[in-house]
């Protein structure tokens, strides 16, 4: 699945015996739209009674809003989906001060039934940003190293030289067809200055 990573191991483990496995790794998240979003694969496949995800959030510059969205199922369509789909998960625990966030997710056997009885839970997304009041950004260093997060806000909208391709023959009937109507959506929000070339295909080419 996009934007999934597989990571198998195989061991054999003597009846009656236990064992933990620790997968420890370093993922760069993107700011998206304004915010960062991390998501964590909640996919036991089974129902479990000691499934628990812990989630901590460290934020020097401070984090301004927090937000843990509905558990997002994209593998099995019609499951992953609680009776209140408008806010976090079931059992999910939200502790935040200023710079620091402990987001728990801890369902019960029961509420992990009723989201699905397949164990696939989907996906738990957590959504933040972080507080950019300073122009000059943040400087964070650590072990010889030093990284500069800068990302100016209010800035206004640059021009753009965009070249619209829009295909009304006869492969394009049905939904592809209705999809053009993004394009007027489009142009109504066009920032000035801006360059715009429309060329339009059915039997032949016009531009």
């Amino acid at each position: 699945e996009k934007g999934t990573e597989i990571f198998r191991a195989s061991a054999v483990i003597p009846s009656k015996d236990k064992a933990a496995f620790f997968l420890s790794y370093e993922e760069l998240l993107q700011r998206r739209l304004g915010k960062y979003e991390h998501s964590i694969s909640v996919r036991p496949q089974q129902l479990s009674g000691r499934l628990s995800v812990d989630v901590n959030i460290l934020e020097s510059a401070g984090i301004a809003s927090l937000e843990v969205l509905p558990l997002r199922n994209s593998r099995q369509r019609g499951s992953g989906r609680g009776e209140d789909d408008s806010g976090p998960p079931p059992s999910t625990v939200i502790n935040q001060n200023e710079t620091f966030a402990n987001i728990i997710f801890k369902p019960t056997v029961v509420q992990q039934a009723r989201i699905a009885q397949n164990g696939i839970l989907g996906d738990f997304i957590i959504r933040y940003d972080v507080n950019r009041e300073q122009s000059i950004g943040d400087i964070q260093v650590l072990n010889g190293y030093f990284v500069h997060y800068f990302a100016p806000k209010d800035l206004p909208p640059l021009p753009k030289n965009v070249v619209f391709v829009l295909d009304s023959s006869a492969s394009m009937v049905g939904t592809k067809l209705r999809q053009d109507i993004g394009f007027s959506l489009a142009v109504q929000n066009w920032v000035p200055k801006s360059y715009l070339d429309i060329s339009c295909v059915t039997l032949q080419v016009h531009v």
